[in-house]
């Protein structure tokens, strides 16, 4: 049995879900989508068990994480697919009730998956300035926790890929992940690429979720002051650094102010669909 499996490193709102619908549509692949430990126990789609049965009709009986990612990799090798794990890194790096807010700073699905497996690693990363904008955070909210990140990266020697350098060239930078992850090569890309629904992930209206095409976005759009906050915060420019990335708000293309009402009109009226949707199904 090859004892080889597959893990990418993604901190929430890097592009994962990206590169994830990607991944999902490769039919030597399988995919498991945000799995960890602790939102294992969340259960339903965040689990091994159900995404191994929704997705690949895997049947997997195991209540235990690392049994389960064992009974999947046998199905694999049963079967000559690959096992890739899309970690939810956001669990050990950044403080949330997932971790009574004590983030470890360290990975703990990897310090787990290494006593099993060999397990070929790298990291898909995003230019920290935009993380901190999708997620709707002043830097000072933000960036300590995702330089631990970076740093613990850079300290592992864990190869990193840009998102933006995927989004540009999706078929190049595929075959270069997958040189390192020891997964099969694409000659080719089929259509609807990044069509997959076999993802766990920001799926909500963003605006890059409104096309299954490779849309180029500009930077979201920020006041001055949140401007200067962005190119004063110290602990972001490090990450970014780290990272190979520019460390000031300018330095790319951004929407106008204009750009960035329009967006939040259309993500109100989504929001507001869904509700009076829901509505509607309860009093029916």
């Amino acid at each position: 049995m090859n004892n080889s499996i597959a893990f990418i490193f993604c901190y929430a709102r890097s592009g994962g879900t990206f590169l994830n619908r990607f991944l999902s549509n490769i039919d030597s692949l399988v995919v498991l989508s945000e799995v960890h430990p602790i939102h294992n126990k969340k259960g339903g789609i965040y689990s091994v068990k159900e995404q191994a049965k929704e997705w690949y009709g895997i049947d997997v009986k195991s209540e235990d994480y690392l049994e389960q990612i064992k009974e999947v990799k046998r199905w694999c090798d049963e079967n000559n697919k690959h096992l890739v794990i899309r970690d939810w890194s956001y669990i050990d790096f950044t403080k949330s009730y997932l971790n009574n807010n004590k983030p470890i700073y360290q990975s703990t699905n990897l310090l787990l998956l290494e006593k099993c497996f060999n397990v070929n690693k790298i990291a898909f990363i995003r230019d920290a300035i935009d993380i901190c904008l999708s997620q709707n955070l002043k830097p000072s909210d933000f960036s300590f926790d995702y330089l631990q990140f970076t740093q613990y990266i850079v300290k592992n020697n864990i190869k990193f890929f840009k998102y933006e350098s995927f989004r540009d060239n999706p078929l190049d930078v595929y075959n270069k992940i997958a040189l390192e992850l020891k997964i099969p090569l694409l000659n080719s890309l089929k259509a609807d690429m990044f069509a997959s629904q076999n993802v766990v992930g920001d799926l909500n209206l963003s605006r890059g979720n409104v096309s299954t095409d490779v849309v180029k976005l500009k930077r979201r759009y920020a006041s001055k002051n949140l401007q200067k906050l962005i190119n004063d915060d110290k602990y972001l420019n490090n990450a970014n650094k780290l990272f190979g990335y520019s460390s000031i708000y300018e330095s790319i293309d951004s929407e106008v102010f204009r750009e960035f009402i329009i967006f939040k009109i259309r993500k109100i009226i989504s929001k507001s669909y869904k509700i009076i949707k829901k509505l509607k199904n309860v009093f029916h």
